[in-house]
């Protein structure tokens, strides 16, 4: 089971390489994903959460609605601007938001 949260880990460190170099993102604008070893998908620039159940939560940005499916998920930690998820990642999906962005 920890095999799909490295899968997803990779992919995400393969999509942020391939945009370009690291910067500090500003909060009101975006949104930056972090796998780190413990497993945590850490969310800094999230809006609020629109759906929370322990096989998917969906976490509204400024333009996106990015759901986060698997098993056994629940918020490790959560503020007005950032979320961490853990539990058994099994994929990340990008949605325009309803309204707007």
């Amino acid at each position: 089971m920890q095999n799909h949260t490295s899968a997803v880990g990779s992919r995400i460190r393969r999509l942020i390489s391939i945009g370009g170099r690291e910067a500090d993102l500003p909060v009101t604008d975006s949104f930056l994903l972090e796998i780190a070893d413990d497993g945590v998908l850490r969310i800094t620039g999230c809006r609020g959460i629109e759906l929370y159940t322990p096989e998917q939560i969906t976490v509204s940005t400024d333009r996106f609605l990015l759901t986060v499916r698997g098993e056994n998920l629940y918020l490790k930690s959560y503020s007005e601007t950032d979320a961490s998820v853990n539990g058994t990642i099994e994929s990340l999906d990008f949605g325009r938001e309803r309204h707007g962005g």
